[in-house]
């Protein structure tokens, strides 16, 4: 285990791992733990603010509701305060969302799904120094797993890596055309030797 982050907080409970080889991570406290592979982390991080799924349909529904029974309490008199009513529950569930709401940091996985980290919990500078160590070891072991020059391995395999590992940001354009010269000069040589 290299580094841990535990987030606790009224309504969740975050544990997030980081392993020399992958990051396990619970989202919630009774939940199964997770592990993913640096393979499928990518090294992005976006703001992100979470929300209840449909919250503002409820909000704008229940406001809409409120306006027409305004409106139609001058025509009808039996609902002279059930505009009230729409008013109390529109601000009930907008208090919902404003106690559930959490920002946090929304790191990308491969497979086009997210894994959460609350950017204040324990504290701002802990989650960002536990993101880059993050981060950190993603590269490092990428590098030492798939970033390698050898003449006794193929070809297209060692080529393969490098473009990969560029794509997902591993190493540079720089280091990359540095890289595949080598690839090409080590193989072509060998070319030449055999008389081609």
């Amino acid at each position: 285990m290299i580094a841990e982050l535990y987030q606790k907080s009224l309504f969740s409970r975050r544990k997030i791992v980081i392993y020399d080889t992958k990051i396990v991570y619970q989202p919630k406290k009774n939940e199964n733990e997770m592990s993913f592979s640096y393979e499928d982390i990518t090294s992005y991080k976006e703001n992100y603010t979470t929300q209840i799924k449909h919250i503002k349909k409820y909000i704008y529904g229940f406001s809409y509701l409120a306006g027409a029974s305004f409106f139609l309490t001058n025509f009808i008199n039996n609902i002279t305060f059930l505009w009230i009513f729409f008013v109390v529950a529109a601000i009930g569930v907008l208090g919902v969302q404003l106690i559930f709401q959490e920002n946090v940091w929304k790191i990308r996985l491969q497979n086009g799904t997210y894994i959460f980290i609350n950017k204040t919990l324990p504290n701002e500078n802990e989650v960002n120094n536990f993101i880059d160590q993050l981060f950190k070891q993603r590269n490092k072991y990428l590098r030492e797993t798939y970033l390698f020059v050898n003449k006794n391995l193929e070809y297209e395999l060692q080529f393969r890596n490098l473009q990969w590992l560029r794509q997902i940001e591993v190493i540079g354009s720089e280091e990359f055309d540095i890289l595949r010269k080598e690839l090409d000069v080590l193989f072509n040589t060998e070319k030449k030797l055999i008389g081609f």
